[in-house]
């Protein structure tokens, strides 16, 4: 390690690795943080602090510091290959405000993108496939596993993760990072329903939730759902056997969708990390899971998938 480039180690104390949100922010930092630092090394292991907190090894020293280069790289404007219009976050977001897209359009939007916007591309890949129709809609593409909501009672998946980049500040990331999460944005049109505080059921609420005028006030963390947002190209949605597949998620015939995510403790680059999630976590797997620890997974954690009504959300995460 070259001494011009000392590195630092930063534990994200607000980041918890047990909770499916607070896991994928911690590696939306880490593709964050390797885009800023493009030309020095960025790493993340996991350590125990009341719970698995990410441990950022970079050129950053200080909370503030991070905070500061995490925001300017997410900031950064630029022309919309969808839209036309100039804003920071990734052109993809701007497809449309569900992901239920007609095949041929995604195609084209894909085509468009593959001429210079890599990073559109990697996010449409997380999106979904024009290589496998929706059943009930043989126009339509099948799309990620991480789909929480597609257009019903106004519950809109991508224009829902445009509203949390534009709401987002730098402060909002530091706090997340590095606070106790207090829940203290508005949550009305400003969640992905990735947290399992979203599990908004009405029979586990004093009141009906789609009138509940706190969530103009509070519910949200606008910096780790901001963070979370970069993580989706990760986890690429890939076509097999007639159904679309998206990384890091089991299908069980008798208790349904699981997302299922590692834990490691030595220091893994991004590239490590993205080959890390294709590796399934699959207890009953002997060689996989022998390929997990031999990688330094300490321990896996998975967290159900839940459908009510026309919504998604994910259940308390248990360890594996």
């Amino acid at each position: 390690m070259s001494s011009s480039n000392p590195q630092h180690e930063l534990v994200l104390s607000g980041l918890d690795g047990a909770n499916p949100l607070g896991f994928l922010a911690a590696l939306g930092t880490l593709r964050t943080a390797t885009r800023a630092f493009n030309s020095q090394p960025v790493r993340m292991r996991w350590e125990q602090h009341g719970g698995w907190r990410p441990v950022l090894i970079s050129p950053i020293d200080t909370p503030d510091a991070l905070a500061d280069a995490l925001h300017d790289c997410l900031t950064q404007p630029h022309k919309c290959e969808t839209c036309g219009e100039r804003h920071s976050h990734a052109s993809a977001l701007c497809v449309g405000d569900d992901l239920a897209l007609p095949a041929e359009q995604f195609r084209q939007t894909a085509l468009s993108f593959r001429a210079g916007d890599r990073e559109a591309v990697a996010f449409l890949a997380a999106f979904g496939s024009d290589a496998v129709m929706n059943s009930k809609k043989q126009s339509v593409i099948q799309d990620t596993a991480f789909r929480t909501m597609s257009g019903a009672g106004h519950q809109h998946f991508l224009k829902f993760a445009r509203n949390i980049c534009s709401a987002c500040t730098r402060d909002h990331i530091k706090r997340d990072l590095f606070e106790t999460w207090r829940y203290a944005d508005p949550v009305q049109n400003h969640t992905l329903r990735l947290d399992p505080l979203d599990d908004a059921r009405y029979a586990l609420r004093w009141s009906d939730p789609s009138g509940d005028p706190t969530r103009q006030q509070r519910g949200s963390v606008y910096g780790a759902n901001r963070l979370a947002i970069e993580a989706l190209p990760l986890f690429a949605c890939v076509p097999r056997r007639g159904i679309l597949r998206t990384i890091g998620f089991v299908e069980n015939k008798t208790t349904g969708v699981w997302f299922r995510w590692p834990i490691w403790t030595q220091p893994l680059s991004l590239d490590a990390v993205r080959s890390l999630l294709t590796l399934s976590t699959d207890p009953a797997n002997a060689s996989r899971s022998e390929a997990l620890r031999a990688r330094g997974v300490v321990e896996s954690f998975e967290s159900r998938r839940l459908t009510v009504g026309k919504f998604r959300c994910f259940s308390p995460a248990r360890p594996v």
